[in-house]
């Protein structure tokens, strides 16, 4: 008989998408699993945030939460307006990743059949029949099965969700601690990119203030600290404030992710397993979703399959959005508007993470402006069939 190999599984990367799987796998105290993770320590470097929509492991990690949100715009006649929703059902959260990865260490740490390898990169893998082995800097270690959620690259033509975020504080008190922006389209636009702003308050003092554009992979971009600065300056009257932590990302917006590819014993998992959503980015539930199948799979015995994120619907609405957000970004401040207007939150916020059902669909397909979805939708179907 042959010998087993090194693991039962392995996790490329102790990312949310690794960690979140491995919470769950120790809960199977028979299956030897390593995490293989290039960073040497944790430390606060992102926050995530969705709705309370899915139980997941994470909920003692939100540290805030905004039962209203708005969405700030300009008509076509340049007048400013504010869309804004309620739901005390589903409200809006932020999870810091320094508490995250804390709620995942202290359950790791009673699993003793899970190591934890920091400081450690999957460089190659090469697949057997019965094994895959995973070359490391310090060697090759061999496992059963592998859970790879290593960062994918969007396409040349693909929009890119490029952020930087500070965590502010002010002398007084600017902040409504009750209300979420999570779009403020009211900032300097560019031509053929989407810019907003969004504001998570956590205090009349302290805010999350991100700058995010969906821009042309390679795109310049102004500097978003200046940016930053002009916002707090313009909207909230503050000259002064402190920087308590600044993050930056870059979100690949592409449809073509959102198809798995896998070689039996290698699964993508994460934003490499289709988790984010194209058009949005949206991806923190997706991915405790992902989690919590592919677990249970495990633990029933079966070598699972890919997760799929979101059906055929979704992928279509998605690639459409994109469509139109390319050819006419400037239209991105009317088309996220009308949709929450239009939409009760509750179906937006099911279809946004890919669980809503048909009548969620037939909704938001309500509320969406239909003369640029319907030249998006014809538009894409033209290349489609134009292209040799």
């Amino acid at each position: 008989m042959a010998d087993r190999p090194d693991y039962d599984v392995a996790i490329l990367g102790g990312g949310l998408a690794g960690l979140s799987l491995a919470v769950r796998l120790a809960e199977l105290p028979d299956l030897r699993t390593l995490i293989l993770e290039p960073r040497t320590g944790y430390a606060r470097d992102r926050t995530w945030s969705s709705w309370r929509l899915l139980h997941h492991p994470f909920a003692e990690a939100v540290t805030a939460s905004w039962a209203h949100w708005e969405i700030r715009h300009r008509d076509t006649g340049g007048r400013a307006g504010t869309v804004r929703q309620t739901s005390a059902a589903m409200p809006y959260q932020m999870i810091p990743s320094d508490r995250l990865w804390q709620v995942a260490e202290a359950r790791l740490r009673t699993a003793p059949q899970i190591e934890l390898a920091l400081g450690r990169r999957a460089l190659a893998l090469q697949e057997a029949t019965d094994r895959v082995a995973i070359t490391t800097e310090s060697g090759t270690v061999t496992a059963g099965l592998v859970f790879d959620s290593r960062p994918p690259e969007g396409g040349p033509g693909d929009l890119v969700q490029r952020f930087v975020g500070q965590e502010v504080a002010t002398a007084g008190p600017v902040f409504d601690p009750g209300c979420a922006t999570l779009m403020d389209f009211t900032v300097p636009q560019l031509p053929g990119v989407v810019h907003f702003l969004y504001v998570l308050p956590t205090s009349p003092h302290e805010a999350l203030v991100e700058d995010t554009w969906f821009a042309p992979a390679g795109a310049a971009l102004p500097d978003s600290r200046a940016t930053i600065r002009s916002y707090l300056a313009e909207r909230y009257g503050v000259a002064d404030y402190r920087v308590g932590f600044e993050e930056q990302g870059a979100i690949p917006m592409s449809p073509d992710l959102q198809a798995p590819r896998t070689t039996g014993r290698v699964i993508p998992i994460g934003a490499a397993g289709g988790a984010l959503k194209p058009s949005s980015g949206y991806g923190f539930l997706t991915i405790q979703r992902m989690a919590d199948e592919l677990a249970a799979g495990l633990a029933a015995g079966r070598r699972p399959a890919p997760f799929q994120p979101r059906g055929r619907t979704a992928q279509w609405m998605d690639r459409v959005f994109l469509f139109a957000l390319q050819q006419r970004p400037d239209l991105a401040p009317d088309l996220f508007a009308s949709l929450f207007a239009q939409c009760r939150p509750e179906p937006l916020i099911r279809f946004l993470h890919d669980v809503g059902g048909p009548a969620d669909v037939a909704r938001v397909v309500a509320a969406m402006p239909k003369r640029p979805m319907i030249a998006a939708a014809a538009g894409m179907l033209w290349r489609r069939t134009a292209s040799p």
